[in-house]
């Protein structure tokens, strides 16, 4: 398996409840125990603007905060397509 741990202060995670509010780890008050590990990469379609993707597969734990309000996340999973140059 690719073990691709990341310190999440290179790596911003948002997440947009029901009500529109956006939460985000884009602060100091991360634990120190926040990851975000990258399982697997692979040739993805190309986007509407012609460009190559990549498919990645990752996993996060981190807090996500919103004024007062804190969305702890223990075991994120996620697949996502980006774009590069």
């Amino acid at each position: 398996a690719m073990l691709n741990y990341l310190p999440l202060s290179n790596v911003i995670i948002k997440w947009t409840d029901n009500a529109g509010i956006v939460y985000s780890s884009n602060t100091d008050s991360i634990p120190s125990d926040s990851y975000f590990q990258i399982l697997s990469v692979e040739d993805y379609q190309k986007n509407e603007n012609n460009q190559t993707t990549k498919k990645l597969h990752v996993k996060f734990k981190c807090s996500l905060f919103h004024a007062n309000s804190i969305v702890q996340i223990d075991n994120g999973d996620a697949v996502i397509a980006v774009s590069y140059k």
